[in-house]
């Protein structure tokens, strides 16, 4: 979207009419209608030409309508629903008050599309900005331009690079406290100016004929999220194994070669849930096909592999080979299922297979058609999808793109549908596998996507950088993934691009084993980083935070179950929990996983100490059992051989030990880390770990007060050992359904 654009008219309306669930606005250039969604969600929704009046929503979920009370006064309209939060519209020029976040929308000219909307916001002086989804940066987004179009950016993920990969044109607002969502449903070209520009606006743009906005209460930043992924849809719960380890790199060319690393993995007793095949094992990067003379045998290769519990997943680019003896070329030509140019003829872009063609996953037919080809990796055993380069990328495009004006089968244009592309190719992905193996949870990985994605797939944050920078950076990135309503997120561990050293790499080896999405990868020409590449030293602490994150599954896989209720993140900034706490509004050098732990990791080089916030309530440092009052900032030490952790007080997180691969959901033995408090309480979900049976949650509860800890489990009873571990000391074994211990309690 160009920013010579500056151009723009005011909307006006001159007349409304209310029907039974809806305003209607007329204008002389744009029409216009207000409706009430379930949760109190009011979508204003602006349009140009008559063909797009009708327009549905790809993304969400179509709900029903709620109705309101309307009242008038001269060129002002007011609308109520249940909530305290009512709307008011003004028709001459058009704007809209929602509860004192004010906005108009003008008309401007975009001049690769030939029309556009922006809205204007008003802005509040302490206002500030979370979501956006996979953005560089800080964790509050207000003060720069961001633009939603999916982008493989040349040079990489650098340090202020957007756009990235994905589009979420989801924003939350906070302001005095209260917090509300804005959700513009367009999957064109979109910027968001926060603030950037001038001080006193903000400019949400579109560079398409309709303008579709959502707007979300809270009041808190919790309740955003969770109406916001009601609407957009909740991520299902993933296979336990997907929480595990996983390996990759950019440069296993061989059966041999991952025989090799598999080997080491096991000599050296490191937990490994999966290996990743890059590009390296395609015939000439042919799509749905191993080189038969590198991978010789790839089924037999993956069962090997698979007797030992290690799973594959493969990569997956959409990209078909313009070779016409390659029977997916021809079947999809015969289909006529790849995008056409302008004049007709099929649009060939350059990609690893050199001439390639792009299918057009808009279509239901080309989608499951693409769908079914996935069965050749499953019969070869293929536990997992990775799909990428699906922005769609193109090497002789602009901007490394498939070209704005490139033809879908429906006469759109690739403007309108490019931001999609990627959600689309999930989408036949994910029903594909679960129309193959039904009984089995698919695991889909995505580079690109829009809003609403986490329905089919988890998300990495792309081509990174071994850089201490890009270690610090994938916090605020990950935080935001969640709070878009992305819960299963990660970066890759030891950064993809570049030479990583093995102080680095220890460090982001104990914060990638609190990321949902544990993967270790880097490209072809760095130099290598699996474990054992950096000295017995760093092999040993890699391996400590490797086994440190298996035992951590139950309460991981506990977090994760929440998040696919709730849509509430499984990693989450401090402001999400502590709304009211001033100071957790702009950390993004911490985080919480689920609502008991808190992280704050290393993220400099020779670091031996750092400042740690802790919020309201009590704090216990996880490793040493030291106790601290919250609500202030305290200092710890940073050893290479751990990372900085903490329990709050009156929380009893599952644990397990650590083993070489995760087997079932079922938690043997079960260990409760306890920290003491008046109250405690804690949960753990358990259910197979794959397929659809429904799962159990067992509960703990008990209290601490003068000396004595008393602690009852839950009347689901219990399928092996539990065990009760109070600091670091010794486990106490919770035989029957109580346990009752007299402990001194340290001081403060």
């Amino acid at each position: 979207m160009s920013a010579r654009n500056r151009r723009s008219k005011s909307v006006s309306f001159h007349s409304s009419n209310l029907g039974k669930k809806d305003l209607q606005l007329f204008g002389d250039s744009v029409r216009g209608q207000v409706t009430l969604l379930e949760g109190d969600i009011f979508r204003i929704f602006l349009w140009k030409n008559e063909e797009d009046e009708q327009k549905k929503s790809v993304v969400l979920k179509q709900g029903g309508l709620g109705t309101f009370d309307l009242r008038r006064e001269n060129d002002s309209l007011f609308l109520s629903g249940n909530s305290e939060r009512s709307l008011r519209i003004d028709l001459k020029p058009f704007s809209w008050d929602w509860d004192g976040v004010r906005g108009g929308i003008k008309l401007f000219q975009d001049e690769r599309t030939g029309q556009g909307l922006v809205m204007v916001l008003e802005e509040g002086s302490g206002r500030r900005y979370y979501g956006l989804g996979e953005r560089v940066g800080r964790l509050n987004k207000k003060g720069r331009i961001w633009t939603n179009w999916n982008t493989d950016p040349k040079r990489g993920v650098r340090l202020n690079t957007d756009p990235l990969y994905q589009s979420h044109p989801f924003l939350i607002g906070v302001e005095e406290k209260r917090a509300f969502g804005l959700y513009l449903d367009e999957s064109w070209e979109t910027r968001f100016d926060l603030a950037a520009s001038s001080g006193g606006r903000s400019k949400i743009a579109t560079c398409g004929p309709t303008f579709d906005l959502y707007l979300i209460p809270g009041p808190s930043i919790k309740e955003v999220v969770r109406r916001f992924t009601t609407l957009s849809g909740k991520a299902p719960l993933p296979p336990l194994w997907a929480f595990g380890y996983h390996q990759c790199r950019w440069g296993y060319k061989s059966e041999k070669f991952v025989g090799r690393v598999v080997q080491q993995f096991r000599k050296y007793q490191i937990p490994l849930e999966s290996i990743w095949l890059d590009i390296d094992y395609m015939r000439g990067y042919r799509v749905f096909s191993f080189d038969e003379r590198k991978f010789p045998d790839p089924k037999r290769m993956i069962k090997r592999m698979r007797d030992q519990n290690i799973r594959t997943v493969v990569i997956v680019d959409p990209g078909v080979k313009f070779d016409k003896r390659w029977p997916v070329f021809k079947e999809g030509l015969e289909k006529e299922a790849f995008l056409k140019k302008m004049n007709g003829e099929i649009y060939v872009g350059k990609v690893w297979p050199g001439n390639t063609v792009f299918p057009d996953f808009s279509r239901d037919d080309v989608r499951k058609w693409w769908g079914e080809k996935h069965r050749f990796y499953l019969k070869n055993g293929v536990a997992g999808i990775w799909n990428d380069m699906n922005e769609p990328t193109s090497f002789s495009g602009p901007e490394n793109s498939v070209p704005f004006d490139t033809l879908h089968s429906s006469g759109t244009t690739h403007a309108k549908l490019h931001n999609l592309y990627g959600y689309y190719m999930n989408q036949a992905c994910f029903e594909a596998l679960k129309r193959a193996r039904p009984r089995t949870r698919p695991f889909i990985l995505t580079r690109s996507g829009f809003s609403g994605v986490q329905k089919f797939a988890w998300v990495w944050t792309g081509d990174n950088r071994s850089d201490w920078k890009h270690l610090s950076m994938s916090i605020p990135m990950l935080l935001n993934l969640g709070l878009s309503g992305v819960p299963f997120v990660g970066a890759d561990i030891g950064g993809f691009g570049g030479d990583c050293d093995g102080e680095l790499f220890a460090r982001w080896m104990w914060l990638g084993a609190f990321y949902p999405f544990m993967r270790n990868h880097s490209s072809t020409g760095t130099i290598r980083q699996e474990p054992w590449c950096f000295g017995r030293k760093i092999l040993r602490i890699a391996r400590d935070a490797i086994r440190f994150r298996y035992r951590l599954l139950p309460y991981l896989y506990t977090v994760a179950e929440e998040a696919c209720r709730t849509g509430i993140p499984v990693l989450r900034p401090l402001c999400l929990e502590y709304p009211d706490d001033e100071k957790c509004a702009e950390i993004e050098d911490e985080f919480l996983l689920g609502n008991d732990l808190l992280v704050a990791p290393a993220l400099k080089k020779n670091q031996k100490w750092r400042r740690v916030y802790l919020p309201e309530g009590q704090w216990e440092d996880f490793w040493s059992g030291s106790r601290y009052l919250g609500q202030k900032s305290i200092r710890v030490d940073t050893p290479l051989e751990s990372i900085p952790l903490f329990l709050r007080a009156g929380a009893a997180v599952p644990l397990t030990e650590a083993s070489l691969n995760t087997k079932r959901a079922v938690w043997k033995p079960l260990i409760w880390r306890v920290s003491l408090a008046e109250r405690v309480t804690g949960r753990v979900y358990e259910d197979e770990g794959e397929g659809f049976k429904k799962g159990r949650v067992r509960k703990i509860r008990g209290s601490f007060r003068k000396g004595t800890l008393k602690l009852t489990q839950g009347k689901s009873g219990t399928t092996g050992k539990v065990f009760v571990l109070i600091g670091s000391g010794k486990r106490y074994p919770l035989g029957g359904r109580s346990l009752v211990l007299r402990i001194r309690e340290k001081k403060i």
